[in-house]
């Protein structure tokens, strides 16, 4: 059993869009917890737990505007290593 909680700043940077504006400093926080049994890997993940949907630097193609991050995402991976 492998668990890790990972949390991450990002400071105050600059849009690329034009013209520019400061885009503010945001956090977010990541869990995952990894079990293995044998050659079997399960790992479930919850990305982004504060629900913050952060502003991108790069512009969204639809929208013309900054795109945003997906917010909060729960994932479940299952990882078999098969031999021949």
């Amino acid at each position: 059993i492998q668990p890790r909680i990972e949390g991450w700043i990002v400071g105050p940077r600059e849009s690329e869009a034009s013209p520019s504006r400061p885009l503010p400093s945001d956090g977010t926080l990541h869990a995952l917890l990894a079990l293995s049994i044998s050659d079997a890997v399960i790992v479930f993940e919850g990305r982004d737990l504060l629900d913050r949907r952060i502003t991108q630097t790069w512009i969204d193609g639809a929208t013309g505007l900054e795109a945003r991050g997906p917010g909060r995402e729960f994932r479940f991976t299952f990882h078999w290593r098969l031999f021949d």
